[in-house]
């Protein structure tokens, strides 16, 4: 029987995230980003305990929970640095799973540590980056492209 060939268009958390999913139930997902070099936006994620149970279970939450800190409560203040409201996180999760505060560019190293193929010479056909802006054939049956709108379509 012929694994089913599955295109990931974008290579950020979700991407990734769903690129180990597949992985982990021996898929193969040919994953492609339209950056040459990968550079995660933003400084920071909190990372919620649901989200970290399913980090967990794609093999990667120790990772995430050792490289970001754990976030034990919320503290809200005013424009002035008085406090407003002081929320401890344990009552409100419970034993769901820790609530973890990383760096966005770590979680996106552990995610893609992850996805990748363990196998060396599979991750070429893993990592089919640079989207272009015209439809371009990428072998085979499949093919993916980028319209100027920022939007993304696949054929498989």
């Amino acid at each position: 029987m012929l694994s089913p060939r599955i295109l990931i268009v974008g290579g950020g958390i979700a991407g990734l995230a769903f690129a180990t999913a597949l992985r982990r139930r021996g898929l193969n997902g040919e994953l492609a980003e339209r950056e040459p070099q990968w550079k995660p936006v933003g400084a920071g994620i909190a990372v919620q305990p649901n989200a970290m149970r399913v980090l967990h279970e794609l093999g990667v939450g120790s990772t995430v929970d050792r490289a970001g800190s754990r976030v034990h409560r919320w503290l809200f203040r005013d424009w002035l640095g008085e406090l407003v409201c002081d929320i401890p996180l344990k009552p409100l999760w419970g034993e769901v799973g820790p609530f973890v505060g990383i760096e966005h560019t770590k979680l996106h190293d552990a995610l893609l540590r992850c996805a990748l193929p363990q196998d060396r010479s599979k991750r070429a056909a893993f990592l089919l980056c640079e989207l272009v802006h015209t439809q371009s054939q990428l072998g085979g049956d499949k093919a993916a492209g980028a319209s100027s709108s920022e939007s993304a379509q696949g054929r498989l």
